[in-house]
């Protein structure tokens, strides 16, 4: 994996910083790793893959512990308050398994088939990468505040990998 830097100009604004070309073995290796890659699928959930409450509950620390270490090596700190999670399916799973423990909807019709319906979706399939902006702040009126501000930055935030921009 290549972690590009990030440079600024003295006017504070980014300046793009350009890797080194690869030599030919990394070209070799890159190309069989995206071939790999591009057969990788990550099938979506179904409610076969979602535990019961009791079955959950029963796992939940071990399975907590395993998922957010996971999730500690997708995450990208992008501020002192945002980072960015890029996202799996058993990030995804682990989603949903939290959602219902913490709704109490285990045994709600619906429930299920309505936090796949909205977890799915984040799910990467191939040649995609999915993640989610998250904002991070301890004091409820200051979080309150700050994402009063923040609506419609979906419209402002962009991935850029290369020379290519998502």
């Amino acid at each position: 994996m290549e972690v590009l830097a990030r440079a600024y100009r003295a006017d504070g604004f980014p300046q793009a910083v350009h890797p080194p070309a690869p030599t030919e073995d990394q070209t070799a290796r890159d190309t069989e790793q995206q071939h790999t890659w591009k057969e990788r699928v990550m099938v979506r959930l179904t409610p076969a893959d979602i535990d019961g409450k009791e079955t959950y509950e029963a796992q939940r620390a071990a399975y907590q512990r395993r998922i957010l270490q996971q999730k500690a090596t997708r995450r990208v700190l992008v501020g002192e308050h945002c980072a960015v999670h890029f996202e799996s399916r058993e990030t995804m799973r682990y989603q949903v398994q939290e959602m219902l423990r913490t709704e109490e909807s285990w045994q709600r019709p619906g429930a299920v088939a309505a936090e796949l319906a909205a977890y799915n979706p984040l799910i990467p399939q191939t040649g995609e990468l999915s993640a989610t902006l998250m904002f991070e702040y301890d004091m409820a009126e200051e979080r309150r505040a700050v994402l009063q501000q923040l609506v419609g930055i979906e419209q402002h935030v962009w991935l850029h990998i290369g020379g290519v921009f998502a």
